[in-house]
Parts: structure tokens; sequence; C-alpha cells
């Protein structure tokens, strides 16, 4: 992004992230989330708590990848990673972005809609929700 870009994004109709809002998206992040590098470098600290060996670390709603890159870097042959991205447009970057660490192999980044996907999960045949032997519906 240069700097001729920084201000001019701005929505045209209902808000969508194409590829101008995903140009300037980390910038936007940057300036307008208080303490943005901190509730990264938190989110990465407790998440990493929960890693174990041979699972798959994911991220919903991956946009351009960023958070992925710490656990990549710090756990890296010994985990699979998969971020989940409903925009082309940041799917298209997140991808670029992932690609050339040296555990690119490892991500995956995949279109999907979180909340068809909860959909889906939540919802048995028929429609109706599909409960254990207590009731519970399971995510």
């Amino acid at each position: 992004m240069n700097e001729a870009q920084r201000d001019v994004v701005v929505p045209r109709g209902a808000w969508q992230f194409d590829h101008e809002v995903t140009a300037v998206f980390d910038d936007m992040l940057q300036r307008s989330i208080p303490q943005y590098n901190a509730m990264r470098m938190v989110t990465y600290e407790v998440g990493r708590s929960f890693v174990q060996p041979g699972t798959a670390i994911i991220d919903m709603g991956c946009s351009r990848g960023q958070a992925l890159l710490p656990f990549v870097s710090n756990f890296g042959a010994a985990n699979d990673y998969i971020g989940l991205e409903i925009s082309e447009p940041m799917i298209e970057v997140a991808r670029q972005n992932l690609n050339y660490h040296p555990h690119g192999k490892r991500i995956s980044i995949q279109s999907s809609g979180l909340c068809r996907k909860a959909h889906r999960m939540a919802l048995g045949p028929h429609d109706a929700p599909q409960r254990d032997e207590y009731g519970r519906t399971p995510l």
C-alpha cells in the first residue's frame, strides 16, 4: 500500500472485503484498533498454550493470514495450519503472504463462510438440531 491509497478507500454501497479494502486492511487495523499489536501478541500467547503437536491450528476469519504467522513460525512442522476466510481477495493475499514461509506447505487457506459452516455443523437432517444424550446441541 502506498501513501496515496492510505485514506482514499471508502465503501461504495454494501461493505465488502474487495481488492481495495484488502490492500489497506493491515493499515486500517493498526490505525483503528487501540493496542492492536498488543492484542495480536496476547492472542498468540493465549493460543499457544492450547497447541498440541500433530494437530491443526485453525484461524477462522483469517483475513490476510497475519495471525497464523507466529504459530507457523514457532510450531513449524509439528502442526498443520488452516486459515478460513470468505473474501476471495483476502484469500489470495493470505496465500501469497504464507506461501513463501519455510513451512508454507503445511498451510492451507480455504474459502469458508463462518456462518454457513456453523449452520451446517449445528443442523442435521431435515434442519432439526442434533442433540447428544444430555439434550445439548454440539457445535
